[in-house]
């Protein structure tokens, strides 16, 4: 090879490089891997971080409900907080009127039977659309709550609560309301848990009710119950009983009039 095609040969390999070279720095593509360097991948996982909680939030509709105590043996008492706190707007408020709600509580005291109670409480706001849930807003944070008399059930109309204010006030409302105990348990929650516990039930909750009311069209129940809580029991003609919680009340009663099906006994506490 004479002089003059080396010189030729060089000065093409040159080009050809800087051809490559000038490829890559335009796309972002990793020369012959076939995939491409992302030159917008802080912004693309600033939006994977905006949908992993809606991701999460369906992918855990599948699993099975977690293991969780809430403290409480009294589990008319539990559902009757639980349904109080739904109804205070400081705590939940309803944006759309077919969402579901529900609040999730934490005894902060472990033996501790009588009120006033100390808790932690998540509340959530959730929708089913487009077969696919959506959370629309929460609540988490301490609470202390006391009610004038223990009877046979819970007025929640008599529940009162008080909670430390938002801001700089906070630490020092904390030590003021709660307990020794109650400031150290208080500090070992985990909310994360607390949030999934919340959905789980709103699913479970969600499927059973949709049962219920499909057993109520098709005529198969025999007798409705309903509590002060919002509980409803559909037993149906077979002897099996359905449970759920209501989204309002007198809301099973209403189905099973609208129904028209004959011999329905209806039950209310």
């Amino acid at each position: 090879m004479n002089k003059k095609k080396l010189i030729f040969l060089i000065i093409f390999l040159f080009l050809i490089g800087g051809f490559f070279w000038w490829q890559y720095k335009l796309d972002g593509s990793l020369l012959f891997s076939g995939q491409k360097v992302d030159i917008n991948a802080d912004v693309g996982n600033k939006e994977n971080e905006r949908n992993n909680d809606q991701e999460n939030l369906n992918a855990n509709s599948e699993k099975v409900l977690i293991d969780f105590s809430t403290g409480f043996k009294n589990k008319q008492l539990e559902m009757s907080l639980q349904r109080y706190f739904i109804n205070q707007e400081d705590f939940s408020k309803q944006s759309k009127a077919d969402s579901w709600r529900h609040c999730t509580i934490k005894n902060l005291e472990n033996d501790n039977e009588l009120f006033p109670y100390s808790i932690w409480i998540y509340c959530g706001e959730y929708i089913y659309e487009d077969n696919s849930w959506q959370q629309l807003s929460e609540f988490s944070g301490p609470v202390k709550v006391d009610y004038p008399n223990e009877l046979s059930y819970f007025n929640p109309s008599q529940f009162e609560y008080e909670a430390p204010a938002v801001g700089s006030y906070y630490s020092e409302n904390i030590k003021e309301i709660f307990s020794l105990e109650a400031q150290q348990n208080l500090t070992e929650i985990d909310v994360k848990k607390l949030s999934l516990v919340n959905f789980q039930f709103v699913i479970n909750n969600h499927q059973a009710w949709e049962s219920i009311k499909q057993e109520i069209a098709d005529c198969n129940v025999n007798e409705v119950f309903q509590a002060h809580n919002l509980q409803v029991r559909a037993t149906l003609n077979n002897g099996i009983e359905l449970e759920a919680v209501e989204p309002k009340i007198d809301e099973i009663i209403n189905l099973v009039i609208e129904s028209e099906c004959q011999g329905v006994r209806m039950a209310t506490e």
